[in-house]
């Protein structure tokens, strides 16, 4: 008998080769699993919801919705016979009393296995029942049929949903009917396409009598708050994510044992070819998504259960999880990087709310670039500083801030988008460098249907933005990414610009015009400056101090506008004479900066508000 959650995982995690032998075989000839049955029913896992009063671990749904996952990645259809026992199993804990529990969960504890008998034919829907439950004498009847009853085949008891009357007209009542009584007959005559071997049978009911204990009423389940369905509906969702998993294992090691590389990639074997790599890397992206999402949902059907019966959610942490089967034998040495080990594990900590901390002075919000945020006595390397407009320049700072990690930010990521061009390489040099702008550098050009599928892949991937560099070794960023915006729907365009190069005016109308067109969907990075040598191919000649404190002047001009105000500026690098907008961003653009230099260190770190 099975005692805790963690027991429950391992004894499936061992049934799983078991269970994985021979299933293609037995769903091709339909060839039941009598063996792999009776072997579940030796584990214990059968009984492992049975409540503790009653000697059950009496464990929750994560654990459940793992033991369907793992037996799912071996056999989609083993697993699908257990799905209605465990959810009947939750419709005797929530409405049976005490001699129904004491009778089917003492059975199940001994191995039984309760089947359904719910679904009909004769009706507007399949729930739509001819069959009915009725009184007769001290007990009930039930005649009728039920069709597609999942594990009938192999059930010890059923569990017949039909109506039965009550003061309001008849109502869904749920009967557990022993299978091997003489008024049922249970057909063999599953004939689906796919999930052959679920024992799905046609279940006749005639004269069929059950003791008034083994009537529950159903219908008041759905009277109030309740996981009834919650946990059927993520048991079915475990079973198909469980595989998802066992195909992509599957397909994994088709193509390292089987698979030869395709005469044009330039490999010697199938797993170093870059596409197919590419292809298993999105696809094991989406299976760690969805074993991820499953996992979350687990969490909250076990916390609303809790909340019902009034007692504190339970904190979980269960141990890693490793691949559900073992690693398939290797055919060479090289590794594919769809293989690598899943995380440490799979439960997350309850998220943070996604608001950003307030800053000093202008009430500004942080976002992650490559650089140091500094932000009301924050300070974290894992993300940049969205730019300062208020105070620039001002408190000589001769070294950068010490980091503290004390404090946890909000991560966001961004892609990058090529406009220079793509290779299978990494750049070497910096901006402006001969080897970003040699032709025989790229291997694929910048075009904009190229661009266009790498925008719509981070947009699919879930990041955020894309960052579109500046400079002269690649496209323009505000013109490429405004020929993008129609192609994508949530994915933001990070532009990187440079203040010298165009006036402030000019660079916030341009902002408040591409926000309004693109729904909101333009971040701004703001480069003080490249390299000197590119900087003169622009006419622009200050060293990096003046770059600095020209930037300074620039935003504060940019801010002022995009405030609505009417700017007379008139400084050591920008001079406007009554600049205004007709319309004014909104939302404002959040701004980026970054960078190295050690006049980055000397300029205060204060930012705005993007209202």
């Amino acid at each position: 008998m099975l005692t805790s959650a963690a027991e429950a995982v391992r004894v499936a995690r061992s049934l799983v080769p078991l269970v994985a032998r021979e299933a293609s075989t037995r769903d091709r000839d339909r060839c039941l699993p009598h063996d792999v049955l009776r072997a579940l029913s030796r584990s214990g896992l059968l009984g492992v919801t049975v409540p503790r009063d009653l000697g059950g671990a009496a464990v929750g749904a994560a654990t459940v919705a793992e033991v369907l996952r793992l037996l799912g990645t071996a056999d989609l259809s083993l697993a699908q016979i257990l799905q209605p026992h465990f959810a009947f199993l939750n419709a005797l804990r929530l409405r049976g009393g005490p001699e129904a529990r004491r009778r089917v969960y003492s059975d199940v504890l001994a191995g039984a296995l309760v089947s359904n008998a719910q679904a009909e034919r004769s009706g507007r829907n399949a729930h739509t029942h001819a069959t009915r439950i009725e009184r007769d004498g001290e007990a009930y009847r039930i005649d009728g049929t039920k069709y597609y009853a999942t594990g009938s085949l192999f059930a010890d008891w059923l569990a017949v949903v039909a109506p039965a009357a009550t003061p309001d007209g008849p109502r869904p009542h749920l009967a557990f009917v022993p299978a091997d009584h003489p008024g049922v007959r249970i057909e063999d005559d599953w004939a689906g396409m796919g999930q052959r071997t679920t024992a799905s049978g046609t279940v006749h009911l005639s004269g069929v009598t059950v003791s008034p204990e083994l009537v529950l009423e159903q219908y008041r389940t759905f009277e109030g708050p309740t996981t009834y369905g919650a946990l059927a509906q993520l048991l079915h969702a475990a079973i198909d994510v469980g595989a998802a998993r066992g195909a992509l294992e599957e397909a994994s090691e088709f193509v390292r044992t089987k698979s030869r590389p395709w005469f044009e990639s330039g490999v010697e074997t199938a797993t170093e070819d870059l596409l197919l790599v590419q292809s298993f890397g999105e696809l094991e992206i989406q299976v760690r998504s969805a074993e991820a999402l499953i996992s979350t949902a687990a969490d909250r059907v076990e916390a609303a259960d809790a909340l019902l019966a009034g007692e504190p959610p339970a904190r979980r942490t269960p141990p890693p999880r490793p691949p559900s089967r073992s690693p398939p034998p290797r055919s060479s040495a090289a590794e594919p990087p769809w293989r690598s080990p899943p995380p440490c594990s799979r439960r997350r900590a309850p998220a943070p709310r996604r608001t950003r901390p307030t800053c000093t002075a202008t009430g500004a919000t942080p976002a992650p670039t490559p650089s140091t945020t500094r932000c009301a006595g924050r300070s974290s390397t894992s993300g940049s500083t969205p730019s300062t407009v208020a105070g620039l320049p001002g408190t000589d700072r001769s070294s950068a801030p010490r980091a503290r990690t004390d404090t946890l930010m909000p991560l966001t990521f961004h892609w990058f988008l090529p406009t220079q061009g793509d290779s299978r390489g990494v750049v070497g040099g910096g901006h402006g460098a001969d080897v970003v702008s040699s032709p025989a550098w790229r291997t694929r050009e910048p075009s904009l249907e190229y661009l266009g599928q790498i925008a719509q892949a981070a947009e699919r991937l879930g990041f955020e933005g894309v960052l579109t560099p500046t400079g002269s070794w690649c496209e323009d960023a505000w013109l490429t990414t405004a020929m993008l915006v129609g192609g994508t729907r949530r994915l933001r365009f990070l532009v990187a610009f440079r203040p010298g190069l165009l006036s402030p005016t000019l660079a916030a109308q341009m902002a408040s015009t591409y926000q309004r067109l693109s729904g909101g969907r333009l971040l701004l990075n703001v480069v003080t400056g490249g390299e000197s040598a590119e900087q003169r191919q622009h006419g622009d000649f200050l060293d990096k101090d003046a770059r600095y404190r020209r930037t300074g002047e620039f935003l504060r001009v940019v801010d002022a506008l995009w405030r609505g105000e009417t700017v007379d500026h008139r400084g050591e690098h920008v001079t406007v004479e009554g600049a205004a907008l007709q319309r004014t961003p909104s939302p404002r653009p959040p701004v980026y900066f970054g960078g190295s230099s050690p006049p980055l260190w000397r300029w205060p770190p204060r930012t705005w508000t993007p209202t």
